[in-house]
């Protein structure tokens, strides 16, 4: 937790310096990196500690081979994924080199924050997933929610991508909500914005806020709510096809069930998150 107090200031800093405005829209991220660890603080925000088991399963035995040092962080919006798999190998005693990519600066600077701190051998690359390139190929892909960045048609473009940058035989391991009846662009309805600003209002009395106040955070809050959108994943399906097509096959584990989302837009009774890990044929 002295982690998030420590960093949320320093990332909201560095979201007003650093994001840039998309060459497409024009419009700025800080609004959405300037507020993420605030929001982790007061626990309505979505990271892959959620999944900490799964990961720890997935990514421990992978890291006991020694056969998966090279790994590459797919998109992130701070540090942590790079936490969390650099705690996951330093338990094994496993060998790391992380490279983090991501299109805007503040999570990289984020990065490498967190790395400095540690001692972590850490390269961040700023470049769109899509279009980086690597010399040597990596072992393992680790991400978190990272689909919604992509439409529909774009996503067999990002399997390939993700397949190019693996060596044979590397690993995939990711999380992804599963919306099913969403809409392809999926935002916070009325309802649930004001659930989501409701759950901030209230968590900010107890909090140890540091470098802004209570007000500031909850308009913060409401913009978030009024900006954010997602391309949802509708379908475990759609998941397979994008492994089989594009050169991976995988263990893909859909935990069933559903529930309303507490740290997004969903439809309450619908949403769920999958759990994959595909290898790279």
């Amino acid at each position: 937790m002295h982690l998030l107090q420590e960093s949320a200031p320093l990332a909201r800093q560095w979201a007003a310096e650093l994001c840039a405005a998309d060459p497409i829209t024009g419009e700025r991220c800080s609004w959405y990196h300037g507020i993420w660890q605030y929001l982790r603080l007061l626990g309505v925000a979505a990271s892959p500690w959620l999944q900490e088991e799964f990961y720890r399963t997935a990514l421990g035995r992978l890291a006991a081979s020694g056969a998966y040092r090279r790994v590459l962080i797919s998109g992130t919006t701070d540090y942590a994924m790079l936490e969390l798999v650099s705690l996951i190998y330093a338990s094994q005693g496993a060998p790391l080199a992380v490279t983090v990519v991501d299109r805007c600066a503040t999570p990289l600077r984020l990065n490498r924050w967190y790395a400095e701190r540690f001692g972590i051998d850490l390269t961040t690359a700023r470049s769109d997933l899509l279009e980086l390139g690597n010399e040597e190929p990596f072992d393992l892909i680790c991400t978190h929610s990272f689909l919604g960045n992509f439409s529909p048609s774009q996503r067999p473009r990002l399997f390939v991508a993700w397949n190019a940058l693996l060596r044979q035989g590397g690993k995939l391991v990711t999380v992804n909500r599963v919306r099913p009846g969403a809409p392809a662009r999926l935002g916070f309805s009325p309802e649930q914005a004001a659930s989501f600003v409701h759950k901030v209002r209230s968590g900010v009395g107890s909090a140890d806020l540091h470098g802004i106040t209570a007000e500031e955070l909850v308009l913060k809050a409401e913009a978030y709510t009024a900006r954010y959108r997602t391309h949802a994943l509708t379908s475990v399906e759609e998941l397979r096809s994008l492994m089989r097509e594009s050169g991976f096959e995988g263990e893909l584990h859909d935990p069933g069930g559903a529930g309303a989302d507490a740290h997004g837009p969903s439809d309450a009774g619908q949403a769920r998150r999958v759990l994959l890990v595909a290898t790279r044929r």
